[in-house]
């Protein structure tokens, strides 16, 4: 089965077990380890309960710290949950966009692609999920998408899991994330390949990783991660 559990929470679109998914070897990822989601800053008490009830005791904000002073979050001063905010991505807008108009892929391929080589903020990340305490941890940007996505995919590796159970783990951003009112009105006014999830977009990442690196797990080593986090974010999946 490919991550189909999906929560039905009001409030949210695109939260989704990362338990359930095929490895190499011919086990299963464990389930309530890790949820990935879009926002979660405007849970109901209810989903919070739920939340809390499922396992969940960390919730990862990847959020830019402007993306979090906008819409505040609920879970922040929350005594029942260890709310980390470690911000995807350092680089400018203004010079985001220089980069990316002398290369051929699509916005979203250039994106994770600059994301993957400015390093210091995956390896944040990846660092607290390691060190988190015991519990299901929920990681969430805003759509739960492209910075999740990522986080989600390093992780997935770093679980033995197939190339191509990976990038079924990111298709369905899109159709989930499209129904919300607030991502239809943004597809009014911005272009719609920012919301897609084409699996080229995935592809494209774990190529550059494997001609780079050979493996996800030695791009890991890059980021500075140590053996030791490196065997406690697998125990949590394997």
């Amino acid at each position: 089965m490919i991550n189909t559990k999906q929560l039905e929470l009001k409030t949210t679109y695109n939260t989704r077990e990362l338990g359930g998914i095929p490895s190499i070897s011919g086990t299963y990822t464990k389930y309530g380890q890790f949820l990935r989601s879009d926002s979660v800053a405007n849970l109901t008490k209810e989903e919070i309960d739920e939340l809390y009830e499922y396992g969940i005791r960390t919730i990862i904000d990847l959020r830019s710290s402007e993306e979090l002073e906008m819409t505040g979050h609920v879970l922040k001063e929350n005594a029942r949950f260890n709310f980390q905010h470690t911000p995807i991505y350092s680089v400018s807008p203004q010079e985001l966009a220089m980069k990316l108009m002398v290369s051929p892929l699509s916005f979203l391929e250039q994106y994770y692609l600059e994301v993957l080589k400015e390093k210091n903020t995956l390896a944040n990340a990846l660092k607290t999920i390691a060190s988190a305490p015991e519990g299901g941890i929920l990681f969430h940007c805003f759509v739960g998408k492209d910075r999740t996505g990522l986080i989600a995919m390093l992780l997935l590796s770093l679980g033995n899991v197939e190339f191509s159970e990976i990038v079924k783990d990111y298709v369905p951003s899109f159709e989930n994330i499209k129904q919300s009112p607030e991502i239809q009105a943004l597809l009014e006014t911005q272009p719609a390949e920012m919301f897609y999830s084409k699996p080229e977009y995935m592809e494209t990442v774990l190529d550059y990783l494997y001609t780079n690196y050979t493996s996800v797990e030695n791009y890991v080593k890059a980021l500075g991660l140590s053996e030791d986090e490196i065997s406690s974010i697998k125990a949590r999946l394997i």
